[in-house]
């Protein structure tokens, strides 16, 4: 099995559960204790807060693009 690196934020968003599911199920009969559950999944809410005000962001800036004639704003992927 080979691990795909994440190129956007909802494959990142998705390991990410994947991984907090691994620490609630697996965390204490493992001995991970560098991070707890709580605060692990403070960081994936705080990433998703933070990608959601991106999006909107593109979206606002599509909109006046489109007002201007000026063009269309993406937001870069991960990786690039």
């Amino acid at each position: 099995m080979s691990i795909q690196i994440p190129r956007n934020a909802g494959q990142f968003l998705g390991l990410g559960n994947n991984m907090e599911s691994g620490l609630v199920d697996l965390g204490q009969s493992l001995g991970i204790t560098q991070i707890m559950q709580a605060q692990f999944q403070g960081f994936l809410t705080a990433f998703s807060d933070a990608e959601n005000c991106l999006q909107c962001g593109a979206q606002c800036a599509a909109g006046s693009a489109d007002h201007r004639g000026s063009g269309e704003w993406r937001p870069a992927r991960l990786g690039e």
